[in-house]
């Protein structure tokens, strides 16, 4: 799976590392979490438990720095379905899934979509509501539970589409009807939601199909087909905030 079309994986900040040049511009000062990647010499596997090599899945083979990135891009308000960055998960005619990226044209409004921000994800990086938490807790069995354990006292930093940056207020929330049960990071604000989407407009005539790829019981929706303003709706309707 490639974030630029290509056959073989790449997470976001490895595209990006030709131009930044500097691998301390992902890691967060206030994200602490670590990993051994020494772990790994003669081929060993790495250990994702609590207390083992790799507790909050952040190793890969790009990251040289010991510690998790701290940032994600933004690949939908729901990951997948083609509500961000990326368009909608695809398979071409050799079985390989692709997820082609959206180009600046195709975002409705740069000024109010967020492309890049704080997260407690693991190494691939994501900041969709349904992802930014995963593995936020070492061994991946336990998430975030409360929104007094977010970075920066909630007030999480992030870039838009257009270049300009600032922080959100962010809560951890949970949705009882959701199958995958995680808990969800959300904005406090609800208008905030739609910055995540690169069509906001209740109208907009874009609509995730994850039935073409997954199911909808994989993702915090109540159906198939919503457009991106009314995923955040749904969310918004069906979780509550933990303090």
């Amino acid at each position: 799976m490639g974030l630029n079309g290509k056959l073989t994986w790449q997470p976001w900040y490895s595209l990006m590392m030709p131009y930044v040049k500097s691998w301390q511009l992902f890691d967060c000062p206030d994200r602490t979490d670590t990993y051994q990647e020494a772990a790994l010499a003669g081929g060993a596997a790495q250990v994702k438990k609590v207390g083992g090599t790799d507790p909050f899945d952040c190793w890969d083979d790009l990251n040289p720095t010991g510690v998790c990135i701290g940032y994600g891009y933004n690949d939908g308000w729901v990951t997948d379905g083609g509500y961000g960055l990326l368009q909608p998960q695809t398979t071409d005619p050799a079985g390989n899934t692709l997820r082609p990226g959206r180009s600046i044209a195709q975002i409705i409004a740069p000024a109010t979509m967020v492309a890049f921000g704080d997260n407690d994800t693991k190494e691939d990086g994501s900041v969709g509501v349904d992802a930014a938490l995963t593995w936020s807790e070492p061994g991946g069995a336990t998430y975030l539970t409360s929104s007094s354990q977010l970075r920066h006292n909630g007030f999480e930093n992030f870039v838009f589409a257009d270049g300009h940056a600032k922080s959100i207020k962010m809560v951890v929330s949970n949705d009882p009807s959701w199958s995958g049960g995680n808990p969800l990071q959300v904005p406090a604000n609800p208008a905030d939601g739609t910055d995540w989407c690169f069509d906001p407009s209740p109208t907009s005539s874009f609509v995730a199909d994850y039935g073409a790829f997954s199911s909808i019981s994989s993702y915090p929706l109540s159906s198939d087909g919503e457009n991106c303003y009314q995923a955040v709706q749904d969310v918004y309707a069906h979780s509550t905030v933990l303090p």
